[in-house]
């Protein structure tokens, strides 16, 4: 998938909407954060896999976006991971998954995170990766990405690697 980062001169994503963004984020974490590490039912999302965990953070997360998403932003679509596809008539769509790592997050490991994306024609024009219990949240729009935490922006970047075998890879799984 290509990523626009400007529509001309200016950024594609205004920071209107960028401040939007971290309004979903903040509002799906409030949602979640009374569910980590306390006592939780779990249920199998049926599908194809063996397992396939669903707790009330990950449905109250979503609701909680979406009901921002239905008052404001009507017309555009939302892609989620618990409540499926809403067409829009904007060209932009929300693409969302309120805790990513679902048996991270039953176990109480803390390797789970929001995800809210936002597309403009079918292409990705914003990414948030937020850890609400830890306080930390990764956003990449308009060519860039930051770390926001404890009330700091920090600029990210990736370290230069010439030849895939000098990269660094983690994963959960």
């Amino acid at each position: 998938a290509r990523v626009l980062i400007h529509d001309g001169a200016r950024p594609l994503v205004d920071a209107a909407t960028i401040a939007f963004a971290h309004r979903l984020a903040d509002a799906s974490g409030a949602a979640i954060r009374p569910y980590f590490r306390r006592p939780i039912t779990v249920a199998h999302k049926p599908g194809n896999h063996l397992f396939d965990p669903v707790t009330e953070a990950d449905k109250g997360g979503e609701r909680a976006i979406r009901a921002i998403l239905d008052a404001e932003r009507p017309d555009d679509a939302i892609l989620g991971e618990e409540y499926g596809a809403k067409p829009g008539t904007s060209g932009w769509r929300w693409v969302l998954d309120p805790v990513d790592g679902t048996r991270c997050f039953i176990t109480g490991r803390h390797e789970w995170g929001s995800l809210i994306a936002l597309e403009k024609d079918e292409t990705p024009v914003l990414g948030i990766l937020d850890q609400p219990v830890l306080g930390e949240r990764f956003v990449g729009v308009n060519g860039g990405a930051e770390l926001h935490q404890a009330g700091k922006v920090t600029p990210l970047r990736v370290r230069e690697c010439a030849d895939v075998k000098d990269a660094v890879l983690c994963a959960t799984d």
